[in-house]
């Protein structure tokens, strides 16, 4: 009987240790961010095995993944984070978006879509809709630019022109949106007055690569 209690005691004293040294990492994560340090970040923790079994931390692990994907631009260690946080928290809806933005840059478009559908069948605040819509749409633009065949090309350009109505509804300034519908109007529905209309707003709102055509 002497063992099993000192047996339990032990196991409930390193759970505490794991469960402190957690908390405590993430906030030298939370902290290097503040301060800019990304470099540090990648060296002291987020390359830790300790790191990667604290993914409980849902924040901590898209904390992680952006540092990767916006700051080091390590697209496939990104993911993996996303990827990761998706599986402990499929319910949570960030995960879905910020894997998505990776499939993007990887042009695996379809997935992309998939996983904003994933989340646009659920009932989501609005500007959570706003962003899986922006999101989606953005994908299936850049996969219709990619298509020789005019007609497979419209008909992709359509279904993108769908989501991105719908993320500029949500958010009328929103300038990559309307930066694609220019250019949707502009080039494949052939709308000058539209098109310039979008290209103003996105320019107005920061896209420079609109300015030229409004």
């Amino acid at each position: 009987m002497k063992k099993i209690t000192v047996l339990a005691t032990s196991l409930i004293l390193s759970v505490n240790v794991f469960a402190y040294d957690c908390e405590k990492a993430a906030g030298e994560i939370y902290d290097l961010n503040s301060q800019g340090k990304y470099k540090e970040m990648k060296e002291s923790r987020i390359d830790s095995k300790f790191a990667w079994n604290c993914a409980d931390d849902y924040d901590t692990m898209i904390l992680i993944g952006n540092v990767y994907f916006h700051k080091l631009k390590n697209y496939v260690a990104a993911g993996s984070y996303f990827e990761k946080a998706i599986e402990k928290h499929p319910d949570y809806s960030l995960g879905y978006l910020d894997l998505a933005a990776v499939k993007i840059k990887f042009e695996e478009y379809d997935e992309a879509v998939d996983l904003c559908e994933k989340m646009l069948v659920k009932k989501l605040p609005k500007e959570d809709e706003y962003l899986f819509n922006a999101q989606a749409g953005m994908a299936l633009f850049k996969k219709g630019a990619q298509i020789d065949n005019i007609q497979e090309r419209n008909a992709v350009i359509a279904k993108s022109k769908v989501y991105l109505d719908k993320a500029v509804a949500y958010n009328p300034k929103y300038p990559t949106g309307n930066y694609y519908l220019g250019n949707i109007y502009y080039f494949i529905e052939k709308d000058n007055t539209k098109a310039k209309e979008h290209f103003k707003i996105a320019c107005d709102n920061g896209m420079k690569a609109a300015c030229k055509y409004k």
